[in-house]
């Protein structure tokens, strides 16, 4: 709009003038993928050139500032026809960071811990970020207490050395453990992996358990302090 409407006399040379808002313009046609309206950018770019060889003091003349309306406005029709078949989606800011949910979940973990964990895990802790992140909640929670189940089997195949479960699965793993009496791993560990399961895995099984975002981010929250303390137990018997 400010193209457009240029008035005679306008610095062409300096921040917020002529030459810098055509290329901040240009910039954006390109970053936001605007294909077809980029083709037709080529009187702009003729345009611009012109004005390149004027000394640096030059400002718009009303010869100047009428070519530059006309090839705006004949730009805008094709801007906003494409415009009208492209998709935005904002981000709202989550109790997390954006950031990190989109590229850093390692950082909601205690020191070391994220790399300690089942590769599958890893996998799943970061889509479950992107997924809070992008309000995909549902799908989040089956990355985390799927991602859970995995830690778990991974501390289960460290403190169980003989006559393990033929198919672990996550309540019959917790039992076994509950049942060592030499080196029994931590009570309290083991008490919040029943109530997740209890009170999360089983019902986020049902088909009609929708997530929202609170309930996602609680569920991720409670996962952390979860995996922080299998990690840290894990120590014990490896």
């Amino acid at each position: 709009m400010f193209l457009r409407e240029a008035k005679v006399g306008i610095p062409i040379n300096g921040n917020g003038c002529i030459n810098h808002s055509i290329d901040r313009f240009l910039e954006d046609i390109k970053k936001f993928q605007f294909n077809i309206t980029k083709n037709t950018l080529g009187d702009l770019l003729k345009f611009k050139k012109d004005l390149e060889s004027k000394e640096d003091n030059y400002t718009l003349t009303e010869n100047d500032a009428n070519t530059l309306h006309n090839i705006m406005y004949k730009l805008e029709s094709t801007f906003e026809a494409e415009s009208s078949s492209i998709w935005t989606f904002a981000l709202r800011e989550k109790r997390f960071p954006i950031s990190v949910l989109l590229g850093d979940i390692k950082q909601l973990f205690g020191k070391g811990v994220f790399n300690k964990l089942p590769e599958l895990s890893r996998f799943d802790l970061t889509e479950a970020g992107k997924c809070i992140a992008t309000e995909r909640y549902t799908a989040s929670a089956f990355h985390i207490l799927r991602a859970m189940e995995e830690i778990i089997k991974d501390l289960y195949l460290s403190v169980i050395k003989q006559k393990r479960l033929k198919k672990p699965m996550w309540f019959g793993m917790v039992e076994s453990l509950k049942k060592k009496t030499r080196k029994k791993p931590n009570e309290a560990l083991l008490d919040q992996l029943d109530s997740i399961r209890k009170h999360y895995r089983n019902p986020t099984a049902h088909p009609t358990k929708v997530y929202d975002c609170d309930e996602a981010q609680d569920l991720l929250a409670t996962s952390i302090a979860t995996i922080n303390m299998m990690v840290k137990e894990k120590k014990r018997y490896v």
